[in-house]
This record gives structure tokens, C-alpha cells and sequence, in this order.
């Protein structure tokens, strides 16, 4: 095939996040009594905070649980790290006019945030967040939207993620997807959720971007 643009997810793919988002939940649910299990909660990494608090702890109000979430992350902007690599691997693939864009179930506030924090967003040409979605991961609603601003098919298009949700979203749209092991999502998970392609790393990544074609 050739690619014409790549569609990547944001937390664990290209943001080490793990200690600002599994420290907010971590905080929030110790605040209200609730035992904290990473394991449970490492499974809905993707999914939207609503959906996550609504199913974690649905005898309480979401929203209170949200603001108090995105509050800790504020408050804790030095807990966010780069996968290593990240900004050769979008430099390079930009030099060779793969068209970068951004699906993630995030919400923009955060988004442009952390993006402007690690000097990120200036890569990317299109930007679909949470909160411009009515249907979110692993609906495929997101990455035909993704698409449609990079303007390119979705036969040309690669998504990368690295949860579960990521690649059914992906994988509902009809493009080509590529898990990478180094975020949330267990190997055995994302070959459950019918990746076309694993890799382990960014560096791995390019690799295989190179293969499939470019």
C-alpha cells in the first residue's frame, strides 16, 4: 500500500503518561474510599473519563470525578514524559509528506496542553479530541474524522495505538493498524483486538512504516 498519512493515538503511543494518568485515578478514587487496582483500571485506558468513572465508580458523580482528575493532572504536568524517539520519528515521516494526525480520546484542553508542553503539536495537521466526537473509541467515528481533515482515503491511511480501543477504531474504519507495546495495552490483547501489525517501539515503528510503503 502506500501511506499517505498516519493516524496516532496520544497516551502511551507517543506520551509516556502512564505516572499522570494512573496518579489521577489513583487520587480520585483514594479521595472517595475506593480501592485502587491498576490493573482494572490500566483496561480502560482509551476509553473517555465518563465512560471510565461511570463504569469504575457509577455510584458517584462523574463529573465530580472528572474535575477532580483533571485538577491532580494540572497540578502534576512534571509527571509527563516523551516515549524516546518520538520527535525524530514525526520529523522524519513529515519529511517525507506523510501527512500526521492525532485521534485520541482526550479532551482538548488536556490535549493541547501536554502537546505544547513536550513541543509536540506543531507536527501534527489534524487534531480530533474527546470532546469533538459524539461516538467515542472503539467506535470508528473519530478516525473517519481524522481522515477527512488530512484529507486522504482510509486505504492510505495507518492508525497507531496502543490499547485495545485504539485498534478496534481503527479496525472499524477499515484502515490499516499498528499496535505498539510500550503503553497501556498487553500484546495479548492488542493481537485480540485484530492489529494488523505489533511492533515494540517507536524505533520498530518507522521500521515498518518504511515497509508497508511509504
Amino acid at each position: 500500500m502506500s501511506i499517505k498519512a498516519v493516524i496516532f493515538d496520544m497516551d502511551g503511543t507517543l506520551v509516556d503518561s502512564a505516572d499522570i494518568i494512573l496518579g489521577a485515578f489513583k487520587h480520585v478514587l483514594d479521595s472517595i474510599g475506593q480501592p485502587y487496582d491498576e490493573a482494572i483500571v490500566r483496561t480502560y485506558i482509551g476509553r473517555t473519563l465518563k465512560d471510565t468513572y461511570g463504569s469504575l465508580s457509577p455510584e458517584h458523580d462523574a463529573l465530580d470525578l472528572i474535575n477532580a482528575h483533571i485538577a491532580w493532572q494540572k497540578e502534576n504536568q512534571h509527571l509527563l514524559k516523551q516515549f524516546a524517539g518520538v520527535q525524530e520519528l514525526l520529523t522524519e515521516l513529515k519529511q517525507r509528506n506523510i501527512k500526521l494526525g492525532l485521534f485520541t480520546s482526550t479532551l482538548r484542553q488536556r490535549v493541547e496542553r501536554e502537546l505544547n508542553t513536550l513541543e509536540l503539536i506543531r507536527y501534527f495537521d489534524a487534531i480530533i479530541c474527546g470532546d469533538d466526537i459524539s461516538k467515542p473509541k472503539p467506535d470508528k467515528q473519530g478516525v473517519v474524522r481524522t481522515a477527512e481533515l488530512l484529507g486522504v482515503k482510509l486505504s492510505e491511511t495507518v492508525l497507531v495505538g496502543d490499547a485495545e480501543h485504539d485498534i478496534l477504531s481503527g479496525k472499524n474504519a477499515g484502515v490499516t493498524t499498528i499496535a505498539i507495546t510500550h503503553g497501556f495495552g498487553t500484546k495479548e490483547a492488542l493481537k485480540k483486538a485484530g492489529a494488523d501489525y505489533i511492533v515494540n517501539n517507536l524505533k520498530e515503528l518507522f521500521a515498518l512504516i518504511r515497509k508497508i510503503g511509504m
